[in-house]
């Protein structure tokens, strides 16, 4: 009787040993699993502070294209100003009768 139930407990135990062999198993691929997810969020981290500085350069572009077209619009404005000035002048001058 006794043995039987010692050889009962042998098997339970080794049901459990090969239950946590298992699991150890399965521990050790999601580890690899883990390891391999940190390695790509570095790389997405690393890619997203790429883009980020790409889109840093880019908005200075845009913004030195920006002022460059608002600089010559408002050369453009000063220039037709001064030309209506000068018409608007010249037309007062010859009125008076200075030609």
């Amino acid at each position: 009787m006794q043995d039987e139930y010692l050889v009962n407990k042998i098997k339970d135990l080794d049901d459990k040993i090969k239950n946590i062999q298992k699991i150890y198993v399965i521990i050790n691929e999601l580890t690899v699993e883990i390891k391999e997810i940190v390695q790509e969020i570095r790389f997405i981290r690393e890619n997203q502070n790429e883009l980020k500085n790409n889109q840093n350069k880019f908005d200075d572009r845009l913004n030195a294209i920006e002022n460059k077209s608002i600089k010559r619009y408002d050369s453009i404005i000063t220039d037709i100003i001064k030309v209506i000035i000068g018409a608007i002048l010249g037309f007062v001058l010859i009125k008076l009768g200075l030609k």
